[in-house]
C-alpha cells in the first residue's frame, strides 16, 4: 500500500511536517520504505532476511548479552522472566497472537537489557522492529503458541542453572530451532 504524508495528515488532523517526521522514524526502524519520486510503502520481511540475517544476528547479540550478564541474574530478575512467561500463558489461553508476540519481544529484551553494553542495546534497537515484523507474519500462522511457550520455559530453566555455555547453546537452539520449521509461511505468503 502506498503511504502519503497527506493521507495521514488528513486522517489524523495534523500537519504534513509532523507526519513527515513520524514517517522518517518509521523508515529508520525499517517499517516503511521510501522510494524517491514514488512515495512510501509498508516494508516487508522475507524468508531470506529472517533466515540469513535476523536470526543469526539475534543469536550473536543475545548470546553476547547472555554471556556478559548471566551471572548477574538474581531472584528478582528471574521473577521478571516468570511474569513474562505468565503473560505468554495468558496469551496462549486467549489465543492472542499479538499479546504473545509482545511478550516474546519483552522476554528477549530482558536478556539483552541485562548486558551492560551500549553496543548490544544499539544493535537490539536496530533489529527489534524487524523481529516484530517477522513474528507478526509467522507466529499466528504456525498454530504453535503452546510449543513456543514451552520453549521459553525450557530456556528459563537452563538460565536458572547459571551454566553460561549451556545457556548460550540453548538460546541459539531456541532462536533458530523454534523458527526454522515455520519459515515456510514466508514461502506461502509469496505464493499468495
Amino acid at each position: 500500500m502506498r503511504l502519503t504524508e497527506q493521507m495521514f495528515a488528513n486522517e489524523y488532523g495534523t500537519s504534513r511536517s509532523v507526519v513527515r517526521e513520524a514517517m522518517l522514524v518509521l523508515e529508520s526502524q525499517g517499517l516503511i520504505v521510501s522510494v524517491p519520486y514514488k512515495g512510501s510503502e509498508v516494508a516487508s520481511v522475507s524468508r531470506e532476511e529472517v533466515e540469513n540475517l535476523l536470526l543469526p544476528v539475534r543469536v550473536q547479540v543475545e548470546q553476547f548479552a547472555l554471556r556478559t550478564a548471566l551471572e548477574s541474574y538474581d531472584a528478582a530478575y528471574f521473577e521478571r522472566f516468570d511474569r513474562v512467561l505468565d503473560d505468554m500463558q495468558q496469551a496462549v489461553a486467549g489465543e492472542n497472537v499479538e499479546a504473545f508476540n509482545d511478550a516474546d519481544i519483552r522476554f528477549h529484551a530482558l536478556i539483552v537489557g541485562a548486558a551492560d553494553s551500549e553496543a548490544v542495546r544499539t544493535m537490539w534497537e536496530a533489529i527489534h522492529m524487524r523481529i516484530r515484523m517477522h513474528l507478526a507474519l509467522q507466529t499466528g500462522r504456525t498454530g504453535a503458541l503452546e510449543q513456543f511457550l514451552q520453549d521459553h520455559r525450557a530456556l528459563v530453566e537452563v538460565l536458572r542453572t547459571g551454566d553460561v555455555e549451556e545457556s548460550a547453546r540453548m538460546l541459539e537452539e531456541h532462536i533458530i530451532g523454534s523458527n526454522r520449521p515455520f519459515l515456510r509461511v514466508f514461502d506461502e505468503e509469496q505464493g499468495a
